[in-house]
């Protein structure tokens, strides 16, 4: 649905420098490298949602962030997961026995 060579050239160049982050059916996150590039992929964003719905033949949700945005972002939630995670009785009781110096949060298949 690219209207014109022009357009056609904006969308690849702010894909060039995107990174998919992350895929939680149906979301899709995806990073550009900086302001500038981010700034492309929200303005191309319509169109980028319409190829993805070509492809999987459905529509996925897609959020874009700056990548230092992303980073900071999951981090926080990484940070509060963990610190619910050494809270939880079960590894109260366990830290008693076991030293450790981590936790890892993994999440249940769907």
């Amino acid at each position: 649905k690219i209207k014109s060579k022009g357009e056609y050239d904006e969308v690849a160049q702010a894909m060039e420098s995107a990174g998919v982050v992350s895929f939680d059916d149906p979301q899709l996150f995806i990073t550009g490298e900086n302001k500038f590039f981010t700034d492309r992929l929200r303005k191309c964003l319509d169109v980028i949602k319409e190829a993805l719905k070509e492809e999987f033949k459905r529509e996925i949700s897609l959020s874009v962030y700056e990548k230092t945005e992303y980073n900071e972002k999951y981090r926080a939630q990484k940070d509060v997961l963990e610190e619910e995670a050494k809270n939880h009785p079960a590894v109260k009781e366990l830290s008693k026995v076991f030293k450790f110096d981590s936790i890892e949060i993994k999440k249940k298949p769907k």
